[in-house]
């Protein structure tokens, strides 16, 4: 071995003499010992460089569009039972959450790949991957540039951060930038085909949604209909990266203050007020019921729902020997005609159920595939017949706020994205994102 670095430093020497620099080669009279010396050096310069490369990329992360991290909760299990995820390439893992794991004298080692690991929370230890127990402490596993996440079928890009949940359980956090986040959530919640216009309406929406979610109510976001559709690194295109950078930034408020800005497939022909959606306090631009007559060419505008006898009486626990001869009938309705209240009747006209509208819904949709569901509670007709129960209404969804197929038709006749959200939250204003104050103290914007 001595021999051998020896021998590197008559090289190097000879390679330095050849360019006219100082330290001419074995010709200088150079020692046996210092040309070893010399031959060692230029094998460990490297490596240390490239080990120090490698703390630079943590602790100094790239800048980006926004400067808000997104929280998405990607799976979560209750205590002693494991969330699964893979990482298809070389990583780095910390202790700690989330981005203060890179400021903080947290890291644990290098891997590469890790196929179906299982994290587990263990009471009064810590956090279980596959065989190694980490004490007391949530972790962050970062991906280097050739590896990406894994959860379920979808992968994701950013950061992930694997963490105890509620009552001693774990759960699986994607932490990335809110730009790369709305590209893979845009196609997700709105076809492609549509107009650029509607789509960019679409992202701001979303966006004030987004950061609403993250600033003024629980932190995080989840990655589906109960929050909004995230379809990970795989809906992360080109298209949808571009009609998000033409909207950098925009965000939807009222009176200064961002609101979540509700959306849904098909209004039906008005939309819903959020106080009787969600029976709850909200701002001005969510209570209106704005007339929408640009909806009707939506496939979900009209649809129908059938019960039969014994579907009534399995799903609504009605004796059976009276299901065919009970009646349904819509009890209570707002003020834009949305059901709120629904009750069967036997044939004298004593009550038998009286169901609220959503819960009376999400019932009859049970194990049903989408074009045999009821799609909304904006019912227009309740017949009965045979023993069966028809029911017809409009729209898709809860209704409020932005009326997509609606944005659609307004986009084709001309309307710019901001007309078509200044149409639907009549009130609010689009302002750029640095407009909004305290949202750096409301731990949304990256130091």
């Amino acid at each position: 071995m001595t021999r051998f670095f020896e021998a590197l430093g008559d090289l190097i020497g000879r390679q330095i003499g050849a360019r006219g620099e100082t330290g001419a080669g074995p010709g200088d009279g150079a020692s046996a010992k210092a040309r070893w010396l010399r031959g060692l050096f230029f094998v460990i310069a490297p490596l240390l460089l490239h080990a120090m490369a490698g703390f630079v990329f943590v602790t100094e992360p790239a800048p980006r569009i926004s400067g808000v991290t997104v929280k998405v909760i990607l799976d979560s299990a209750e205590r002693g039972d494991p969330v699964i995820f893979s990482v298809d390439g070389s990583y780095r893992l910390f202790r700690g959450g989330g981005l203060r794991a890179f400021h903080d004298p947290g890291f644990i080692g290098y891997g590469y790949r890790l196929d179906e690991a299982e994290a587990r929370w263990s009471q009064d230890e810590g956090i279980w991957i596959k065989d190694r127990l980490f004490r007391n402490q949530d972790l962050t596993l970062v991906p280097e540039e050739n590896g990406d996440i894994q959860v379920g079928s979808k992968h994701y890009s950013g950061i992930l951060h694997i963490e105890r949940g509620e009552d001693d359980g774990v759960r699986l956090v994607n932490l990335l930038d809110m730009e790369d986040y709305l590209a893979a959530v845009l196609f997700r919640e709105m076809p492609a085909s549509f107009p650029r216009e509607a789509l960019k309406s679409q992202v701001v929406a979303a966006r004030t949604y987004t950061l609403y979610c993250m600033t003024e109510e629980r932190g995080f976001l989840l990655p589906d209909s109960r929050s909004q559709m995230y379809g990970g690194t795989r809906a992360n295109t080109a298209y949808s990266r571009e009609i998000v950078n033409e909207t950098v930034g925009e965000v939807l408020t009222f009176e200064g203050q961002l609101f979540p800005a509700y959306y849904s497939s098909t209004c039906g022909g008005i939309t819903a007020r959020a106080c009787d959606e969600f029976s709850s306090t909200s701002p001005e631009p969510l209570n209106q019921g704005i007339p929408c007559g640009y909806c009707s060419d939506s496939p979900y505008y009209s649809w129908t729902a059938t019960l039969s006898a014994a579907e009534t009486a399995e799903k609504f626990e009605l004796p059976l020997a009276i299901a065919s001869t009970v009646e349904l009938g819509v009890t209570q309705r707002d003020t834009t005609g949305r059901s709120r209240e629904l009750a069967f009747f036997d044939q004298r006209g004593n009550l038998l159920l009286r169901l609220d509208a959503g819960r009376f819904k999400r019932i009859l949709n049970r194990g049903r595939d989408l074009k045999y569901r009821m799609l909304s509670c904006l019912i227009d007709d309740i017949r009965h017949r045979d023993g069966r129960i028809t029911i017809e209404g409009r729209g898709w969804g809860h209704g409020v706020g932005f009326c997509q197929y609606g944005s659609r038709r307004l986009a084709l006749q001309g309307s710019n994205h901001r007309q078509i959200l200044e149409y639907y939250y009549r009130g609010s204003k689009i302002q750029p994102l640095t407009h909004l104050e305290n949202l750096a103290d409301k731990g949304s914007i990256n130091p």
